[in-house]
């Protein structure tokens, strides 16, 4: 078993995009994942998130948006959305179980948000 740990990230000087948070799951040096929110006002959207092939089922995506959610809501956030492809049945399970509601389906993308 593999155990991580998340760190948010610092943009390079001069780099940083307002309102955007981007944090890491790591084992030592080796980068197992990643997830960026964009804030919008009273609410954050999940922009991106990513973990390697060879963790996937672990717990790592699981881990990143608990974070990323303790973060909103230390933040005042009322509410996260994010989009996921319909195609990726498998995630779409995992943000329902984290508590991510359906709000409608557009060419193939899930459109979901959660309350803080």
């Amino acid at each position: 078993m593999i155990g991580w740990t998340i760190y948010p990230t610092k943009p390079a000087e001069g780099t940083a995009q307002a309102g955007v948070r981007t944090w890491i799951a790591a084992s030592g040096r080796r980068v197992l994942g990643s997830l960026t929110l964009r804030i919008r006002g009273d609410h954050a959207h999940l922009e991106t998130i990513t973990v390697a092939q060879n963790m996937a089922g672990l717990g790592v995506r699981r881990s990143l948006m608990r974070c990323a959610e303790r973060a909103c809501r230390k933040a005042g956030l009322a509410k996260l959305s994010l989009r996921a492809p319909t195609a990726a049945p498998h995630t779409i399970r995992v943000y329902k179980d984290l508590g991510w509601q359906p709000i409608r389906s557009i060419d193939q993308v899930l459109h979901m948000s959660k309350r803080l």
